[in-house]
């Protein structure tokens, strides 16, 4: 009699230290859903979490950044308006013009 109670108890002890392990275990890939109502959070206009930084748009840098790494030399932003940004630099000794749109991730409009 005392070794089936010595077994349940086993039982009852592993049965319960792997429910309470469970949610943890499943916490790693939970689904999280929000619902928001209005243009974004706050003056992110709409766009990231809203602390006015505005990522809606290209950023000269972000489009002097990438001109770099596309492998312009000594590129430089030759101009930059609502409409996208102009950089000017060289690669293999010549000189090159790249034009950016003004999209989030800076999309090349234009390659010379």
């Amino acid at each position: 009699m005392f070794n089936k109670t010595k077994t349940l108890a086993l039982s009852a002890l592993i049965a319960f230290s792997a429910i309470a392990a469970a949610p943890s275990a499943a916490s790693a890939g939970d689904i999280k859903i929000d619902v928001h109502f209005g243009t974004g959070f706050g003056s992110g206009f709409g766009y990231g979490p809203g602390y006015g930084y505005g990522y809606k748009h290209c950023s000269p840098g972000k489009a002097l950044y990438k001109a770099k790494s596309m492998g312009l030399k000594k590129a430089y932003v030759s101009k930059a308006n609502w409409k996208g940004v102009t950089v000017k630099g060289k690669k293999f000794g010549q000189k090159k013009i790249v034009a950016f749109g003004s999209a989030p991730n800076c999309p090349v409009k234009y390659w010379q």
